[in-house]
């Protein structure tokens, strides 16, 4: 699988101390939503930096919040991204908190955002569609893992056997939804549609971390 993506990874628990197995104590707490919106919109700033089709991991590990502050950061962060704020992206959350996933999900059927959810940062093992993908297109993505993650129209329609027409429309319904990444090539090649829970397994020793500046004069935590 080609690099075709860059992987932002944006670790909160930098803000936290750590215990003697080196996991972030979660002291970070926030509780209302102002808090939340300024470390969102910081965060933004950041990531307005990067061109080019990518993938943002949100590391929410050492960091507790409320469900109300969970929401305001997430929501808004997501919504942008699938209005195309931000070029090309897509989101990914990952927790080690149960909790914490159950509601990301949530928020994602809810409002029709195509999120990635994982409780696993580390290689990305068990990471899944949060938001909502029809039967079809669960079949679609399920195809495209099985070739390895990436696919272009005409290799997708003869491992599925239909049409031309008809594997164009699946991938790029998909694409659409914010589930597949489009790689343009020549009409020759053929775009190339990329799986971005796969890429993140097969390519998360290459994430790039982001120096987000945080600190106690531009968000207040309580």
């Amino acid at each position: 699988m080609d690099n075709l993506l860059t992987i932002v990874k944006i670790s909160l628990s930098s803000l936290a101390p750590r215990n003697s197995d080196g996991i972030p104590e979660p002291v970070l707490l926030f509780r209302d939503k102002q808090s939340a919106a300024e470390l969102r919109n910081l965060l933004g700033e950041s990531l307005a930096q990067y061109e080019g089709p990518s993938i943002f991991v949100l590391d929410l590990d050492g960091v507790t919040w409320t469900p109300t502050a969970l929401q305001e950061f997430i929501l808004p962060l997501a919504q942008r991204i699938r209005g195309g704020e931000f070029g090309n992206a897509r989101l990914a959350v990952a927790s080690s908190d149960q909790g914490v996933r159950n509601s990301v999900s949530y928020m994602a059927q809810a409002h029709q955002l195509p999120l990635y959810v994982t409780g696993l940062l580390r290689y990305f093992e068990g990471i899944i569609p949060a938001g909502s993908v029809t039967q079809v297109g669960r079949e679609t993505l399920d195809a495209i893992l099985r070739l390895g993650g990436q696919v272009s129209a005409s290799t997708f329609a003869q491992h599925e056997g239909i049409g031309a027409s008809a594997a164009q429309n699946r991938l790029v319904n998909l694409q659409r939804e914010g589930y597949l990444v489009r790689h343009q090539r020549s009409r020759r090649e053929g775009d190339i549609y990329v799986e971005p829970g796969r890429f993140l397994r097969v390519f998360a020793k290459t994430a790039v971390e982001p120096q987000v500046t945080i600190n106690s004069t531009s968000v207040q935590t309580y």
